[in-house]
């Protein structure tokens, strides 16, 4: 069955018949054969993704191919992503989103920490897991993507770029707090903080508008928490905060205000005090990695058997997994 589909990657639930538990399958949207650049870089980053393991990143097990066709082999969460509950909810709570944030924050630390930059933060690659720990996914898939960049992925991301990005620059872990802060805004605003009818007037607001402040969506929300994402909005690099410790750090003195606490999976799953949803607010009226590759692993034939998957990519074979049911 396929979970979901965006610009970069296809992604199949999928059962590991050798350790029988359950994974995801992401397939890149380029073929190796067309694309050989993006596929080597897809597979260098799968490779630095997956030696990164922590409670708030989605655990990369393997990276194969066959037929030209690069499978992504990672942990399933099946829970909703940050994008489709701000959809069904709209504003979060301020304890919520902050703690929200304060996960991804620990996850990009990790990272970071790793030398990794992740390139591509956003809404819909965090994800929420049945404990409620909040996972964050693709690392280097929007990387490899580079080397096969069209419209379509360039449009899933535009509302989170950094200004560096958009100039082409190479990003730095600052970028990635530059997009934790346009996410940080959809969660408390419901929208994003730069919208517009083409990608060339979002990418032109990243690069020359003043990010417009919470307070003057959403006046209730605390002056700390405003600051704070003024700060990573910032168009200057060197303007934002350090590190994403630090933006943690700050995240949680505001979500402990007041907000219950469960421990769940070794980190703190958020628990609301509340459950009225927040009102909607109509959005503004304007418009890294490892050295070193190594060939690919391939895997022992089992076909892929689910409709879905066989209609996106025939003659797929993979080792050692199986669809589970539709």
């Amino acid at each position: 069955a396929r979970l979901g589909r965006g610009g970069m990657a296809s992604v199949y639930a999928a059962t590991d018949l050798t350790l029988d538990r359950s994974v995801a399958l992401k397939i890149p949207s380029w073929h190796a054969d067309d694309e050989p650049r993006a596929a080597e870089r897809f597979r260098r980053e799968a490779r630095a993704a997956a030696a990164l393991h922590h409670p708030n990143i989605v655990t990369v097990f393997d990276v194969a191919e066959h037929d030209g066709v690069t499978v992504l082999v990672m942990q399933r969460v099946d829970g909703p992503t940050l994008a489709s509950r701000i959809g069904e909810r709209g504003p979060l709570p301020v304890p919520e989103a902050a703690d929200v944030a304060a996960q991804i924050c620990d996850a990009l630390a990790a990272a970071h920490a790793a030398g990794i930059v992740h390139r591509d933060v956003k809404p819909s690659n965090v994800l929420f897991a049945a404990d409620g720990v909040v996972k964050l996914s693709d690392f280097g898939i929007a990387r490899a993507a580079e080397a096969s960049l069209t419209m379509t992925s360039v449009h899933g991301s535009v509302g989170y770029i950094a200004p560096e990005q958009a100039r082409g620059e190479r990003p730095d872990p600052r970028s990635d707090l530059y997009a934790l802060g346009c996410t940080l805004f959809e969660m408390l605003t419901g929208h994003r903080p730069f919208t517009g009818d083409t990608i060339a007037a979002v990418l032109s607001q990243h690069l020359h508008e003043p990010a417009p402040e919470v307070h003057s969506v959403r006046p209730e929300i605390p002056d700390a928490l405003d600051a704070l994402v003024t700060r990573l909005l910032a168009k200057d690099p060197g303007e934002r905060p350090p590190n994403a410790e630090d933006v943690s750090t700050r995240l949680r003195q505001i979500a402990d205000g007041g907000t219950a606490w469960a421990m769940a999976g070794g980190t703190r799953a958020f628990v609301p005090t509340r459950t009225e949803p927040v009102a909607a607010i109509p959005p503004p009226d304007s418009a890294s990695s490892l050295p070193g590759a190594h060939p690919p692993r391939r895997l022992p034939a089992v076909l892929i058997a689910a409709p879905l998957a066989l209609a996106a990519l025939p003659s797929l074979l993979v080792g050692a997994l199986a669809p589970t049911a539709a």
